[in-house]
C-alpha cells in the first residue's frame, strides 16, 4: 500500500523550497569581467540601472558582475533611486530594470505593480524616442509587479 504524505508536510516542504531559492542566489564576485576589446572606447553610452522599485538585482548586489562587465565594455552605469520621469530618463540611452517588486520581500503587496502609471507613460515615451529598455522579470512576485510596465 502506498503512503501519502500529509498535506501540511507537503505545504511546509513547498514553503521551504521557495525561501531557499532566494537564499541560494549570490553574485560571483570572482568572475573576471574585463573586456579585451571594449565596444565603446571614445563614446560611453549612459545606462540607468533601476534601484528605485524594491529591486532584487542591483548594481552593487546580485548584478554587480553584470554591471562591471558592461562598464568594462565602455558603458557608463549609474544607479537610479528616483521614480521614472522624462527628466530622469532623458540623459540615458539604456534603462535596465531587474526584478522590481511592489513592496519589500515578505511584505504584503510584493506582487502589486511596482510602477505608477505616470512612470509607465514616461518609460513608454522615452522608448518611442529611441531609448532601449532591458526589463528582467522572474518568478512571483517580479512578473506581476512589472506587468503594467510590460
Amino acid at each position: 500500500m502506498m503512503r501519502v504524505a500529509p498535506v501540511w508536510l507537503l505545504a511546509a516542504l513547498a514553503g521551504l523550497g521557495g525561501t531557499t531559492a532566494f537564499a541560494q542566489q549570490q553574485a560571483d564576485l570572482d568572475y573576471d569581467t574585463k573586456v579585451a576589446e571594449p565596444a565603446y572606447e571614445a563614446e560611453h553610452p549612459a545606462v540607468l540601472f533601476d534601484e528605485a522599485h524594491n529591486n532584487l538585482h542591483t548594481v552593487g548586489g546580485l548584478y554587480k558582475p553584470f554591471a562591471d562587465l558592461i562598464s568594462h565594455d565602455g558603458y557608463r552605469v549609474e544607479d537610479n533611486h528616483k521614480p521614472f520621469s522624462e527628466d530622469v530618463l532623458a540623459p540615458y540611452r539604456i534603462l535596465i530594470i531587474a526584478c522590481a517588486k511592489g513592496a519589500e520581500r515578505g511584505q504584503f503587496g510584493a506582487g502589486h505593480p511596482a510602477f505608477t502609471l505616470a512612470e509607465c507613460d514616461a518609460v513608454e515615451a522615452w522608448v518611442k524616442q529611441g531609448g532601449s529598455l532591458l526589463l528582467v522579470t522572474d518568478i512571483f512576485a517580479f512578473g506581476a509587479a512589472a506587468q503594467v510596465l510590460g
